[in-house]
């Protein structure tokens, strides 16, 4: 896509110049990812975890100090697994038929672009081997995804950040996810030589989706994506 194009270019441009104003005992970094994402959207009536494959490059950049910096650009599928509960008011759905009491079944995988800044400390453990830590912030973008409705004996599919319905009734809509998404973003990492190991915790903190079409108890129901990343890697010197 355009955007990514955009900004991979981007982080390879910084990753150059970087490279051309640091000093000698600084270290600079330019590695690939891949990993799994285990994630949720808080719901107090979620029955499982959504888990799917993520990856992405960074650059980052140490000072002598051990202190430093990370950039990167990367993709995960985020949203929930299984969420029961009930049909939400009207305003959050149009063309269904509705049935009180009704237990209503969804999931959701949201494709994202992400984006993290961090400020990041090492600590040598030996010649080859270090232990560091990061602490900052995301931000997403969407980039597709679908949303999967049993309600209540039919099975229905929607495209998350347009909220259209593809099932027996074409009128059937559902109110969209946003398509931005931020957060906050910590995590520990261990390399070895040029190889590296780690996991990351991402809080999301806007409400990805205001009113989701299934509540427990029909009452009101906001979504944030909470996701947990382990990855392995190399590094490129």
């Amino acid at each position: 896509m355009k955007l990514t194009r955009v900004l991979s270019t981007t982080v390879a441009i910084a990753a150059m110049v970087v490279c051309g104003v640091m000093p000698a005992k600084a270290q600079f970094n330019f590695g690939a990812r891949v990993g799994w994402a285990i994630s949720d959207l808080g719901q107090e009536n979620s029955e499982e975890y959504l888990a799917e494959p993520s990856a992405g490059v960074m650059a980052e950049y140490y000072l002598p100090s051990s202190f430093g910096f990370r950039l990167g650009v990367g993709y995960a599928r985020k949203g929930s697994g299984l969420i029961y509960g009930q049909l939400g008011p009207k305003e959050n759905w149009s063309g269904f038929r509705p049935m009180p009491n009704a237990p209503v079944y969804m999931n959701a995988g949201l494709d994202y672009l992400d984006i993290p800044l961090q400020v990041r400390y090492k600590r040598s453990i030996d010649e080859k081997a270090r232990l560091s830590v990061g602490l900052g912030g995301y931000l997403g973008y969407g980039l597709g995804g679908d949303m999967n409705l049993v309600y209540p004996d039919e099975f229905l599919k929607s495209d998350v950040f347009n909220g259209t319905m593809h099932g027996i009734r074409p009128e059937r809509s559902i109110k969209a996810f946003n398509r931005t998404d931020f957060g906050a973003l910590i995590d520990v990492e261990f390399v070895y030589r040029h190889f590296a190991v780690g996991l990351d915790y991402r809080l999301g903190l806007r409400n990805v989706h205001d009113h989701l079409p299934v509540y427990p108890n029909a009452t009101n129901a906001t979504a944030r994506n909470y996701t947990l990343n382990i990855s392995v890697g190399y590094n490129f010197k």
